[in-house]
């Protein structure tokens, strides 16, 4: 009678030498559905693990650009899109209770619908939020104490 072992995904498979032998055949029950919902688990960890997708540029609107070597980019990991980085005007700051244009998301990386996150500014100013439109454009609404010299670009949304 041979004995249980585990089978490519780790999963046990009770063999008839196994103590449970009496019911091996019960306790196996399912345990092939088991093993191929492990074995797919594991191939997801590992694509995301050996993740190539590179950072990508984005385009500004006129009249903005990355702030201070904080270059604003984007990445791909399945259908989720990350983005970092810092934005600023080429002249000026950003004024109070105001809304501006600014980044301009490539083909590929845009939301599947528009996408809404809070972000920080200046040190010592208030939050604001970052709008990115599923056209790729987006839109900075300043709040009413999140004037200065950058807003954080820093965001993740899907994209299809």
């Amino acid at each position: 009678m041979a004995a249980g072992s585990l089978d490519g995904n780790g999963v046990w498979i009770y063999g008839e030498g196994d103590p449970a032998s009496p019911v091996s055949d019960l306790l196996n029950l399912g345990m092939d559905s088991v093993s191929d919902t492990v074995g797919d688990a594991k191939a997801r960890l590992t694509a995301l693990e050996t993740d190539t997708s590179v950072w990508t540029d984005v385009a500004f609107d006129s009249g903005f650009q990355s702030y201070s070597g904080n270059t604003i980019e984007v990445r791909k990991i399945g259908l989720v899109v990350y983005m970092r980085g810092l934005l600023q005007r080429t002249s000026g700051s950003f004024a109070n209770s105001t809304q501006y244009g600014g980044i301009i998301i490539p083909d590929g990386f845009r939301p599947t619908w528009t996408t809404f996150c809070v972000v920080g500014s200046t040190i010592g100013q208030g939050a604001s939020t970052l709008v990115i439109l599923s056209s790729g454009a987006t839109q900075a609404r300043i709040s009413d104490t999140g004037g200065g010299a950058y807003i954080s670009a820093v965001c993740s949304w899907l994209a299809d």
